[in-house]
């Protein structure tokens, strides 16, 4: 989910201030065999350069993995990047659930701050190899065991090269409910070109063909679900459409051969020949020793030699597999559909692929407010011609189709509530829990000592564009702040975005609630479990809230249910960077006590350098059920849809004969698949299937850093103590009266900053 405030944020490009950083590289190692290696990826990338043809340079992985392999580690600056990263995850939500999540929890348990020492120990030690073994710890700590899609941290050495298999796999089912097979897509695809039979995959690389995807989606995915996660490793037009299947060939931290055999189920083979793309510049690239120089080390301004480019790409879904729209949004991420066909004669289909614009190459002369503001005034525009359409023509049959959305902005997720069900938007509340500890603390109470109004800056060290549980604005710190005890750690009080308040209200010339239309009872929802975020939201209202039943997509092939949102189930999404922006004029007038550890916020260069602070991402609150404030956050929560189905080619590749499926399946009668309901002959119930230690993953990630060992977990503390904090009371009076005086022009800098933020 992603909150207009922090977008905003992060598309400012505002100064920095650089640091001290050693002048020169201090590795604690000798250069191992790969400088042959760096230098060959070198010497391609020069040629490629001098024929202007560097978009995509191709080497072998064994080539780029001897490379990557032989950069020597740098403890010093290893040890002091992962003390700095220590306490920006004390924001992290779930960091104190992690080590002990509850039943319902389908992958184990990790301790990020028990990894951090086990790390730190391993470097102290002598015990890693090269520093891509480092990298590769940190990244799997971070990215991969948390199972959480809004935390995220990327080291230079995981952006550098691309490594990725040609093989892209399909699961397909013959009548959607019995057990699904696995094909090579593009052969697949073929043999009904030229018609013959494509065989079924037995293997990839020795691996049996299930097996191998399991353990790729645990190994590469985000996802709290195993089904959505094993879903990412597979092509569906869904998924292509928001560029997902990308994701499907790539590898982010294990390793790759050079070739991969495929071995069919009628005996025959194929090889395919991976490949390892060269991203960053490696010109004139002679050694690791050089590599970690070019990308690591900051210079005297805090920056590395050559800096990475962390911009993701503009795109809008070509919407390949679907028919023609007859309303659409100017960048195709929601389009709306009627139909004459009689199996979908009654029906409207809204499809929603993701909740923000992913195009930003329309800027042209607009200022940044315009920016913002279009793609939620664009959203609105689609949802209030789908519902008024869809009134006109009298289609009381609602399909909402929400495969592969991976959440966006919230304030389009609300006005997608409000919009379909104006009655239940009168309801409408995101509960909502952020971390206490002494850091958070110390900056909140510090700021409204010496004057700074906390109602204009950001969350959550304010509270602008956030209301509490009555959706009234927070008085002061300690109203918003608390906090509550909650398991084995401290929260705040319940916090809700400003936008639940717009699905009640709506918003005088900007968003106007149609009259209602579409009815929750004749409403079905269908996802592929990628759903996350502010897609979970929405499914989460609209199921717990309204009853509204679910069909999941594909999935493992086992019968048994699915869950309708597999993604990241958190709050609000925040990175580091607009928190080094601001921190500077609280840190002009006041130093932290010692057990308040800010170095990340008043030192915005790393010490060792990698992708920019603005993509270090946290989850930075947890949401709660309505009857549980003080209970399970819902991302611990197994929550399975109504109906799973598995995929036919069809319903693979073509929307409209997926829809037709998922009408079937809700008001005909239609069979799930074994397992995946609540009632006895397999049709969908109006309940859904509770816990079973069947639906949890028998697929392990590679023993390392973090893995919680009974008995044996770290006090998780790192300064967060009990989140009381210190106020800085060890301050002699007349300092603490000096800086008071000075809240004038402390509350001053601090608004200027936030309105950088905001407009």
């Amino acid at each position: 989910m992603v909150h207009p405030t922090s977008a905003l944020a992060r598309a400012l490009a505002l100064g920095s201030i650089a640091v001290a950083a050693p002048a020169v590289s201090t590795p604690s190692r000798r250069q191992t065999s790969g400088n042959d290696a760096c230098a060959e990826i070198g010497r391609t990338y020069d040629e490629a350069a001098s024929a202007n043809a560097t978009s995509n340079i191709v080497v072998k992985p064994s080539i780029a993995y001897q490379c990557l392999r032989s950069i020597p580690v740098d403890v010093e600056r290893d040890v002091a990047l992962v003390k700095y990263l220590r306490p920006w995850l004390e924001f992290q939500s779930t960091i104190r659930i992690l080590p002990d999540p509850p039943e319902e929890y389908l992958y184990p348990g990790v301790d990020i701050f028990g990894g951090f020492d086990n790390i730190t120990q391993s470097l102290e030690n002598d015990g890693y190899e090269s520093q891509l073994d480092f990298a590769v710890d940190l990244y799997r700590l971070i990215n991969v065991k948390p199972r959480d899609g809004h935390l995220s941290w990327s080291p230079a050495l995981g952006v550098l090269i691309s490594f990725s298999t040609p093989a892209l796999f399909i699961s397909i089912s013959e009548d959607g409910v019995q057990t699904p097979k696995i094909y090579l897509h593009s052969d697949y695809e073929r043999s009904l070109q030229q018609g013959y039979n494509a065989s079924e995959v037995k293997s990839f690389d020795n691996a049996p063909i299930v097996d191998y995807l399991q353990q790729r989606s645990v190994d590469n995915s985000r996802d709290q679900d195993p089904d959505a996660a094993y879903n990412e490793q597979l092509y569906s037009a869904a998924l292509a459409n928001v560029l997902e299947t990308t994701s499907a060939g790539r590898y982010l931290h294990t390793t790759l051969s050079d070739e991969s055999v495929i071995e069919f189920t009628n005996g025959t083979e194929v090889t395919v020949v991976n490949n390892a793309r060269i991203v960053a510049n490696f010109s004139s690239i002679d050694s690791g020793s050089a590599v970690h120089d070019r990308f690591e080390v900051p210079g005297d301004d805090g920056k590395a030699e050559v800096e990475l480019n962390s911009t993701a790409g503009d795109f809008s879904p070509e919407l390949e597999g679907y028919p023609a729209p007859f309303v659409i949004h100017e960048d195709r991420y929601i389009s709306g559909y009627l139909f004459n066909e009689s199996s979908l004669e009654d029906t409207a289909v809204l499809a929603v692929n993701i909740f923000a614009s992913q195009n930003n190459s329309r800027s042209g002369s607009r200022t940044l407010l315009e920016e913002i503001m279009d793609d939620p005034i664009e959203f609105i525009r689609v949802t209030n011609d789908f519902v008024e359409t869809s009134r006109r023509q009298e289609k009381s049959k609602l399909i909402i189709d929400l495969q592969g959305n991976g959440g966006g902005l919230v304030a389009n997720a609300v006005a997608l509530y409000a919009t379909l069900f104006p009655e239940a938007g009168k309801e409408a509340h995101m509960n909502m829990r952020v971390r206490a500890h002494s850091a958070l603390n110390w900056v909140g109470t510090t700021a409204e000592n010496f004057g700074a109004d906390l109602q204009t800056l950001p969350y959550p060290i304010g509270f602008n564009g956030f209301i509490d549980e009555d959706l009234k604005n927070f008085t002061n710190w300690e109203d918003f702040y608390g906090p509550e005890k909650i398991g084995g750690d401290e929260y705040t009080n319940i916090v809700q975005p400003m936008e639940v308040a717009y699905a009640r209200t709506g918003l005088p010339g900007v968003f106007e609630i149609p009259e209602p239309w579409f009815k929750p009872e004749d409403t079905i929802i269908v996802t592929d479990g990628h759903c996350a975020s502010a897609c979970a939201y929405v499914v989460g209202m609209m199921t717990r809230e309204l009853g509204i039943q679910v069909v999941a997509m594909g999935g493992r092939p086992i019968d048994a249910p699915m869950q309708a949102v597999g993604g990241t189930k958190g709050g609000p999404v925040i990175s580091l960077r607009p928190y080094q922006i601001l921190y500077p004029a609280l840190g002009t007038f006041v130093s932290p006590p010692e057990d308040v550890d800010m170095t990340p916020f008043a030192e915005p260069d790393p010490p060792l350098a990698g992708t920019p602070t603005d993509t270090w991402r946290i989850n930075s609150a947890n949401i709660y059920l309505d009857d549980d404030l003080d209970g399970t956050p819902v991302q611990f929560r197994y929550e399975a849809a109504n109906c799973k189905l598995y995929y036919t080619w069809d319903t693979l590749t073509n929307m409209t004969s997926l829809w037709a499926a998922v009408a079937d399946v809700k008001w005909n009668g239609g069979k799930c698949v074994s397992g995946s309901t609540t009632n006895d002959d397999n049709t969908m119930g109006s309940s859904t299937p509770g816990y079973s230690a069947k639906v949890v993953s028998n697929f392990k990630w590679a023993a390392g850093p973090g893995d919680v060992i009974e008995g044996a977990r770290s006090d998780n503390g790192g300064g967060g103590g009990n989140g009381t904090g210190n106020n800085g009371g060890g301050e002699d009076e007349n300092a603490a009266g000096s800086l008071r005086g000075g809240g004038g022009l402390l509350s001053f800098l601090m608004f200027a900053v936030v309105l950088a933020f905001i407009m």
